[in-house]
């Protein structure tokens, strides 16, 4: 038995796992054993990767990533999968996650751990019987004991079907919660999000990269973050979302170029910028862009298009997608979509539109 950690899965949002996996083939090149794992609201990649542990701290694609302990097999909905549970984690072997933990992160003061959970709807039983008997048979097992109140390590379990996965978190925090956010807006993409978005516009040092609708400027700061740019530039009609963006991009030292704006009338000449960004509000968290109801979607798409170059690539996210696709498809707005990538976030499903300036 290997006394070190090989297999490793990270979870992501919906609808992202492969742009994930491209990811972690250019960040973290000899990853082998790769396989996706697509759900409703989350998806799972696993991978077996036998290189440096601290490149992995360093990705920014995924939304949480874990150590992969073990798996508990032939569950059933029941609450008498508990006692399954519990044999099964006694009879794994803990300590090489720990001893990379403990690696990555140093050794702790107080060592101690929680169990954190992820039901399917079918189980009929509740992630509080779940945390009790994992607890209390991790604690039987290991050299220290459960406290959710100050934990060190956090142990995982994703049940899906017959089985509960089980892995040990590798970030102390989530990736997702980057530290230059210091003011947040509704409606605005999480950074794992707008990084993901942003590598799609297959960034380049010359680019000058337009958010015409930037809000608080995480995808402005994703792209700066990601690889050298000749200029950010970002805008919204709010001026509160601007003093968002500016602290935050201040906070991740980007160098952004901030204006107040109306997305549908951009102040730019003609072929302005080579690439485009852009997350239309959708859903219930925030009143619509002004221009991005149906009826104005098109005018909304005929400016992006007039301060992108042609060639140029565009991204756009949005929950009409029938009015983008109807749109592109009559030629009302210069663009021919490339790609298109369907999302679930926060229990909403927008459309990721990869599209090239004609």
């Amino acid at each position: 038995m290997t006394d070190k950690v090989y297999d490793y899965y990270a979870t992501t949002v919906a609808g992202l796992e492969d742009l994930v996996v491209a990811d972690l083939r250019g960040q973290l090149k000899q990853i082998d054993r790769v396989r996706v794992e697509r759900g409703q609201r989350h998806g799972r990649v696993y991978f077996h990767y036998e290189r440096s542990p601290r490149k992995l701290l360093d990705l920014r694609s995924v939304e949480n990533l874990f150590a992969r302990v073990g798996e508990v097999r032939d569950l059933t909905v029941g609450p008498q999968s508990l006692d399954r549970i519990a044999s099964g984690l006694g009879g794994m072997a803990w300590g090489p996650a720990f001893h990379l933990f403990d690696g990555l992160h140093g050794p702790p003061e107080r060592p101690a751990f929680v169990v954190t959970p992820h039901l399917d709807r079918e189980r009929r039983f509740s992630s509080g019987d779940v945390c009790r008997v994992a607890q209390a048979a991790l604690s039987s097992l290991l050299p220290f004991s459960a406290d959710p109140s100050l934990p060190f390590y956090n142990i995982h379990l994703h049940f899906v079907r017959d089985r509960a996965l089980v892995g040990l978190q590798l970030f102390r925090g989530r990736a997702w919660k980057r530290p230059y956010r210091r003011a947040s807006r509704p409606g605005s993409l999480e950074g794992t999000v707008a990084y993901l978005i942003g590598r799609l516009t297959e960034p380049g040092p010359r680019d000058a990269f337009l958010d015409p609708a930037c809000g608080a400027g995480t995808t402005l700061i994703e792209r700066g973050l990601t690889a050298p740019a000749r200029l950010l530039l970002g805008g919204d009609s709010e001026r509160s979302a601007l003093r968002a963006a500016r602290e935050s991009a201040d906070a991740a030292g980007v160098r952004a170029c901030l204006a107040c704006w109306d997305a549908a009338c951009l102040p730019l000449r003609d072929a302005a910028v080579d690439r485009l960004v852009v997350n239309l509000p959708y859903g219930k968290q925030v009143a619509l862009l002004r221009g991005s109801e149906p009826e104005a979607m098109r005018p909304l798409l005929r400016e992006m298009a007039r301060a992108l170059r042609p060639g140029g690539l565009a991204v756009v996210m949005t929950s009409d997608a029938k009015a983008v696709e109807g749109i592109v498809a009559r030629g009302e707005a210069g663009f021919r979509v490339v790609r298109t990538l369907q999302v679930s976030i926060r229990g909403v499903k927008p459309t990721i539109f990869v599209m090239r300036r004609t």
